[in-house]
């Protein structure tokens, strides 16, 4: 991925946060920064003209978010605006929108927000009794309407769902690059920022439209053992049939599972269960290695010197919250490329 493709993705995670009221000074300030430079030179970012019109669909929703919200957003121009969406819809961040979601509600309603910090699982009840799980570093967030209009939640993170059924009023979880439907099944969904995403199905049928990096927008009917992989940068998403649905929720119990997950995945994971930071030698690209385990209720030397030995690298812990990896020969070189 190019350093422009990167840059942009990392604009379009800040006007996500902005949008849903997360953004800090900073973030606030290194946006304004962004939109001078691109009314200066337009041509960076509309050189593909097929963007046009979803840009024009998304700035309304956009607008009307900013309205209702009492949060201090930047003084954003239609221009601005529309700048904004077209990077939203190019790199997946702001599907929950383009999609029709509504999860703030009217203008005078009220949100609820539930979190589950570091190292945290938490259990949940929706006003309609459906039962959620929310994985370590989890935000769900829906509005007072929910039920009335639709049920209608944002995740940002992980979460186990049993959705109550209801055919007259669909239960749909919006997240950065997907929405996915049901009438009341139960599923997990794996959304972190700047990781891939999953969709898992234990029983029922579910219903997933992924945002890709491809030329269509295709809709998926996924039933028990499916499971739907994709991401930013990918132009295809990956349907797998008859996986184990343990693994979908395996979390819920203190399990990990791994699947040819990338190494750097496999560390965030660790640093939201057990607090602690991670640290890959950069020049050693150990972030793509792929890693495939289990780790039923294990302490964390154990979950590290497995991965150790399964790949052939060296894991250090100089203290309690700094954890270090890299290969064999960077460690006696003493060139630890951070």
């Amino acid at each position: 991925m190019s350093k422009e493709t990167n840059n942009q993705k990392s604009i379009a995670i800040l006007i996500r946060r902005l949008l849903t009221g997360r953004a800090d000074r900073n973030e606030r300030d290194r946006l304004d920064e962004w939109f001078n430079t691109y009314r200066r030179n337009e041509g960076n970012l509309f050189e593909v003209g097929r963007w046009f019109g979803i840009r024009n669909r998304m700035w309304n929703r956009i607008e009307a978010q900013l309205n209702q919200s009492k949060t201090h957003y930047l003084s954003f121009t239609r221009y601005a605006l529309g700048t904004a969406a077209t990077v939203l819809v190019l790199f997946g961040i702001g599907a929950y929108l383009y999609w029709g979601t509504d999860i703030t509600g009217p203008s005078k309603g009220t949100e609820t927000v539930l979190y589950a910090g570091i190292g945290e699982i938490k259990e949940v009840y929706l006003p309609d009794s459906t039962h959620v799980w929310l994985n370590s570093e989890t935000t769900l967030r829906y509005s007072d309407n929910y039920g009335r209009k639709g049920r209608n939640v944002a995740l940002d993170g992980e979460a186990f769902f049993e959705v109550t059924r209801n055919e007259q009023s669909p239960f749909t979880v919006h997240t950065a690059q997907s929405a996915t439907q049901v009438l009341g099944t139960s599923f997990s969904v794996r959304a972190y920022p700047d990781e891939s995403q999953s969709v898992g199905v234990v029983t029922g049928k579910v219903g997933v439209r992924p945002v890709t990096n491809g030329p269509d927008h295709k809709d998926y009917l996924l039933k028990p053992g499916d499971e739907l992989a994709f991401g930013i940068g990918w132009d295809i998403p990956e349907l797998t049939h008859d996986n184990p649905v343990d693994r979908f929720h395996g979390w819920k119990n203190d399990i990990l599972f791994f699947e040819a997950r990338p190494l750097s995945e496999v560390a965030s994971s660790l640093e939201r269960k057990f607090g602690v930071t991670v640290q890959l030698d950069k020049q050693d690209d150990l972030a793509n290695k792929k890693f495939t385990g289990v780790f039923d209720r294990q302490k964390l030397p154990e979950i590290l010197h497995t991965i150790g030995l399964s790949m052939g690298i060296t894991i250090e812990q100089p203290n309690d919250s700094i954890i270090k990896i890299g290969t064999a020969q960077r460690f006696h070189q003493n060139d630890y490329g951070y």
